[in-house]
Order: structure tokens, then C-alpha cells, then sequence
């Protein structure tokens, strides 16, 4: 008889396994954590911010920021200005080339996936049940909290 939580063991070991793939693309592209993180966060073109890249990519700041400036010294991000002191990182041309080249094999294998899986179905999945995760998780670590609270 299947346990209830059989298919959440299913997601958790499914979602190592991708860990795993990606792991290995940064592995076999020469990068470090931090970088990769940096050059595939950007790799979509849009500029962002080191604190919102941070967030995105559950990154220590000072970790990023080590990567960014790394990188600007080596031509492949900059920095423009946007508000008052926040700053937006993006690629430059040079960079674009680098993160194209480096990250080729695994776009490509993300390409040819995507012809045979709803991704964006399933990235909305993931997401719903993440954000539910959290919700349910903090929730519960407080009512128990609460509870502790409550004995003499």
C-alpha cells in the first residue's frame, strides 16, 4: 500500500536529482557556485539587482558581490544605476559570449527538455507547492511555539 507520503519522497529525491544536473553543468563549465549563479541569473538579459539576484538564487550577499566585482574587473558584467543607490547588474556583450559558450551544453539539454515537458506548467507546480511548503511549515513552527509558550 502506497504511504501518503510517498509522492512528496518521489519530488524531494526528483528535485536532488536536478540539483545534481545542475551541479555538474557548473562543474563541467569551469565555474564557481557563485559564478554560475551570477552568469545564469543574467543569462536571460534582464538586468538586476545584487540584493534581488540574492533573493532569486538564495545567495549570500557578500558571496555575489565577490563574483560581481570579479567580473567587472574581467569585462563580463557591469553596473548601472537605478534609484537612488541601488545598482543593476547585467552582462556585457563580452559576457553574454562567455555565459553562451560556458553554459552551451546545458542549454541546449534545457532546450531539448522543454520540447517534451510543460515546463512553465511545471515550474507553476513547483512554485504553488514551495510557496505552500513555506506557508504551512511557518505556521506550524509557530503553533508550536505558541504551545511551548502555554506550559507552566
Amino acid at each position: 500500500m502506497k504511504e501518503a507520503r510517498d509522492d512528496v519522497r518521489l519530488l524531494m529525491m526528483t528535485i536532488d536529482r536536478i540539483d545534481e544536473v545542475y551541479y555538474r553543468a557548473q562543474r563541467a563549465s569551469g565555474m564557481k557556485d557563485s559564478l554560475f549563479v551570477l552568469m545564469y541569473a543574467l543569462s536571460d538579459g534582464k538586468p538586476r539587482s545584487q540584493k534581488q539576484i540574492c533573493a532569486e538564487w538564495h545567495i549570500p550577499r557578500s558571496t555575489l558581490n565577490t563574483a560581481v566585482l570579479e567580473q567587472m574587473r574581467l569585462g563580463n558584467v557591469k553596473l548601472e544605476k537605478s534609484g537612488h543607490r541601488e545598482k543593476l547588474v547585467s552582462l556585457t556583450k563580452k559576457g553574454i559570449d562567455y555565459t553562451r559558450v560556458s553554459l552551451a551544453p546545458l542549454f541546449e539539454a534545457e532546450e531539448l527538455v522543454e520540447k517534451s515537458v510543460d515546463v512553465a506548467g511545471l515550474a507553476k507546480q513547483l512554485d504553488r507547492f514551495a510557496t505552500r511548503l513555506e506557508m504551512d511549515l511557518c505556521i506550524l513552527e509557530s503553533y508550536r511555539e505558541d504551545k511551548k509558550d502555554d506550559r507552566p
